[in-house]
């Protein structure tokens, strides 16, 4: 994501766990794919491991995104 951005490039970013107003692209176009969950974002820049406290689906905001939802974000994108 960050060296198609800094290229230039079209960008379709999948983010999970970080702050999508903080690690967004810059300086291109670009669309993000997210759950947009309300424990989202739990990973903040910090020396300490990434741990979930979800308790129905650890890491859901990133295990859950599907395939299919990324393919149409990227049809929808290369043709608008």
């Amino acid at each position: 994501m960050h060296t198609s951005s800094a290229m230039g490039v079209k960008v379709l970013a999948i983010i999970g766990t970080t702050n999508i107003n903080y690690i967004h692209p810059w300086k291109t176009d670009y669309r993000i794919v997210s759950l947009g969950l309300d424990c989202a974002p739990c990973f903040f820049y910090s020396p300490k491991p990434l741990e979930c406290t979800r308790n129905d689906i650890k890491y859901k905001c990133i295990k859950e995104i599907e395939v299919v939802r990324v393919y149409n974000e990227a049809i929808k994108f290369i043709t608008s």
